[in-house]
């Protein structure tokens, strides 16, 4: 299977928060049509909506200028392997990003 992500930011936020899933995937769509031939309808989509989530109000890590990976490992370090954490922030490779969450 295919995938397809994108990542709505700024001025695009207000209208993502007015906009129905649907009609964001058809958008979507639209935009790859134009790019693409035979772009064909998805199986199924999952639309995230983060400013409407009540646990994350569209949060993620932040890392300093001047961080490097070795800082991501120490927020991935355990505390005496009894405390283990999890999340975007802890992923060197993907920070920031729900594949970053998804593989801790």
């Amino acid at each position: 299977k295919q995938w397809y992500q994108r990542r709505v930011r700024g001025d695009a936020m207000s209208y993502r928060k007015e906009t129905s899933s649907s009609n964001i995937v058809n958008n979507c769509l639209s935009l790859l049509r134009s790019m693409f031939q035979d772009v064909p309808n998805p199986d199924d989509y999952w639309v995230t909506n983060w400013s409407r989530d009540r646990f994350s109000k569209m949060s993620y890590s932040y890392m300093g200028l001047g961080s490097m990976g070795k800082d991501y490992d120490q927020m991935a370090a355990d505390v005496e392997e009894k405390v283990f954490f999890a999340g975007e922030a802890t992923n060197r490779r993907f920070p920031q990003t729900v594949t970053g969450a998804y593989l801790s």
